[in-house]
């Protein structure tokens, strides 16, 4: 049996709508966004179409070249030479032209409503106005088309989207694929999930006659395909296209400290001080924003209350959004990380601290939570979670056994009392909560609001 993500469901229930906003279909690399839009457009059928800007197989333009707006279309001539960047760009933005031309036609003639795919968009560099024309042209003609955006580059899509498509798009979020999704597809066990977090690509190369023994050929397969298709990739190829980045060797150093950090509170000196930069401050804020539009890591506040928030000179505490990449860069064998109590417990918080963050809404926001108090030790809760549509606090203390709300969980939570003058609703996972059980059910059915 084939198995494919519930969040195909929910592309395809926004699909059946009318078309009023530009769907972005965004997410991490590697998290299978072009395989489950490519079955979203065998699904639907003729009244679809899937292009995929940077294949270049054919660099000769379509030959039907009727256009009906008043912007003329690049020409090109091909060359026996490898063409140049410039040529490239003329040929993409044509066919995307010839393409969408062609899916208006096909809307036109047939009445129903069409939907045009389309990945790698940011490889047109002025995509942005191109879009942003082609869209409100249709607008003006009534023509009921879909236009869906994929970018394996989620970096690059931000300004374009932020600036000239303003106003005209919504967002549906690919995340990292969870547990269940691993465990149905995959065979995945809980510690499988753990160790090496879900990218399906490791999956496939497991094979449906998987065994718990990985060897240590396997093993380097899995490490190499981490960091040079996700990381590398992410950090030299999408990274280097932006021009905010002086120095990328400095940009993956600083990454690679923050990721093995994950679920760690770690002071902003302890991390100026690995700048040589002068303007360090804003060097490593801009530098955390841009690992977590990546996709690949964040970093959560301290809670100071509603009325308050956070604040951006509390201490950050970092957070892979795939256990995957600490894995991967710690460099630790599978069966070794299980028997190492500590790195373990790392693991377990991360992968609850990534699961809450992949799952929730985005009206709700996750904090962390510590006080200091006469020189003891720091009274802390992993994580404290917003629910913006209903006004409700929870915490979520996560447990390396079956250890029920113990003494010092209770001094926690009476402290967190005396500063804000009630308690968030405890989610015990591993005391109250079994962690598979937690990691089995979608983070709503936790959330049980009073």
């Amino acid at each position: 049996m084939v198995f494919h993500r519930p969040l195909l469901d929910t592309l395809l229930s926004r699909l059946n709508e009318e078309p009023m906003n530009i769907i972005y279909f965004y997410g991490p690399r590697q998290s299978g966004k072009s395989t489950l839009v490519m079955e979203a457009d065998r699904r639907l059928g003729s009244r679809s179409q899937y292009i995929a800007v940077d294949s270049d197989v054919n660099l000769s333009p379509l030959t039907d070249s009727s256009y009906e707006e008043t912007e003329s279309i690049l020409s090109y001539e091909q060359t026996p030479d490898e063409p140049s960047e410039s040529q490239l760009q003329a040929v993409r933005s044509q066919r995307l032209r010839q393409m969408w031309q062609k899916m208006r036609k096909s809307v036109q003639n047939s009445g129903e409503k069409g939907v045009f795919f389309i990945d790698e968009i940011q490889k047109i560099k002025n995509f942005p106005e191109l879009v942003k024309g082609l869209w409100d042209h249709d607008r003006r003609l009534g023509i009921p088309l879909h236009v869906v955006l994929l970018s394996s580059s989620p970096l690059l899509m931000q300004d374009g989207l932020s600036e000239s498509l303003a106003g005209r798009f919504e967002r549906l979020h690919c995340p990292h694929w969870s547990f269940t999704e691993m465990r149905d597809a995959f065979g995945y066990t809980l510690s499988m999930y753990i160790f090496f977090g879900g990218y399906p690509k490791f999956g496939q190369l497991l094979g449906p006659k998987f065994t718990p023994k990985i060897t240590i050929d396997l093993h380097q397969r899995w490490i190499s395909y981490i960091k040079e298709s996700i990381v590398e990739t992410t950090l030299e190829q999408d990274i280097k296209q932006l021009k905010r980045i002086a120095n990328p060797d400095l940009f993956r150093d600083l990454f690679e400290h923050c990721l093995l950090s994950s679920s760690q509170i770690i002071s902003h000196n302890t991390m100026y001080a690995r700048l040589p930069s002068q303007d360090k401050k804003q060097v490593y804020l801009d530098y955390l924003d841009f690992y977590a539009q990546a996709c690949l890591l964040t970093h959560i506040h301290k809670y100071y209350g509603q009325k308050h928030w956070y604040s951006k000179r509390s201490d950050p505490k970092f957070l892979t959004l795939d256990t995957g990449l600490l894995s991967a860069m710690k460099g630790m064998r599978y069966e070794q990380a299980q028997k190492d109590r500590v790195y373990w417990g790392q693991l377990v918080e991360s992968a609850v601290g990534a699961h809450i963050y992949n799952s929730k809404s985005p009206d709700m926001k996750l904090f962390y939570w510590r006080a200091h108090k006469n020189g003891k030790k720091a009274e802390e809760i992993d994580f404290v979670l917003h629910d913006g549509s209903h006004a409700q606090l929870f915490a979520f203390e996560v447990k390396g056994s079956r250890v029920r709300r113990n003494a010092r969980l209770a001094e926690n939570l009476e402290s967190f009392k005396q500063s804000f003058g009630f308690l968030p609703k405890l989610i015990g996972i591993g005391g109250d909560i079994e962690l598979e059980d937690f990691f089995a059910r979608p983070l709503s059915q936790w959330l049980k609001h009073e």
